[in-house]
């Protein structure tokens, strides 16, 4: 059987800011079809993986209004990642969001298409 896995390392987040960062991936055009796959990455629940479907599905935002699906996603993506980022950090979830927000900002700035 598995169990939770561990937080991530406080020493990986620097990695993850530079994921958060970094240039969206195209998501699949389908939404059923992106759902599914979504679905498919998220269940593994690993960090590296809630981080580039958060910054995609912001990306995403950025163009067009997001269904109620990738909506949903991306808000239970980004709670999951800023609670875990709060318990790595030591800082309040507050401030875990409004850097991870701020990370995301940071990635639409350089790489607005």
């Amino acid at each position: 059987t598995t169990g939770l896995r561990s937080l991530t390392a406080k020493t990986d987040l620097t990695h993850y800011r530079g994921v958060l960062a970094s240039r969206p991936a195209a998501l699949i055009p389908d939404h059923r079809q992106r759902r599914l796959a979504l679905q498919v990455r998220l269940k593994l629940g690993l960090f590296q993986d809630m981080c580039e479907v958060a910054r995609d599905l912001t990306a995403r935002s950025w163009h067009k209004t997001l269904g109620e699906s990738d909506s949903t996603t991306l808000s239970h993506v980004c709670g999951e990642l800023s609670q875990e980022w709060a318990a790595v950090e030591g800082v309040s979830i507050g401030d875990a969001t409004r850097e991870i927000n701020a990370l995301l900002l940071e990635g639409r700035r350089v790489y607005q298409d």
